[in-house]
């Protein structure tokens, strides 16, 4: 009986505390290329962006253009192309944490 009770604590200790984790972490969100091409500049993980930032330039015969931009505002948490990669539209170039 007294073993039965301590695993029940245990298991409910456990619980409270992957839901304060969930509930502090931000959700990642994908940030996906509009536009194919290739990788001109990215922009540098850790930055906090707002929504409209552009995250990755492609070069075009012009000069360059936005192939991603930030669809929320948050800190970005991974950046999955790098300068002279060859990405596609669709393609998930990088991963925000979106705030709160």
């Amino acid at each position: 009986m007294k073993k039965s009770k301590i695993i029940i604590a245990l298991v409910v200790a456990i619980l409270m505390i992957c839901a304060a984790a969930l509930a502090m972490g931000g959700k990642q969100v994908e940030q996906t290329a509009v536009v194919s091409g290739t990788v001109s500049s990215t922009i540098t993980a850790g930055t906090v962006v707002k929504s409209g930032d552009s995250l990755v330039e492609i070069s075009t015969l012009t000069g360059t253009a936005s192939a991603a931009r930030a669809t929320v505002d948050g800190t970005v948490q991974q950046v999955l192309v790098k300068q002279g990669d060859e990405i596609k539209s669709g393609q998930i170039v990088a991963y925000i944490e979106q705030s709160e």
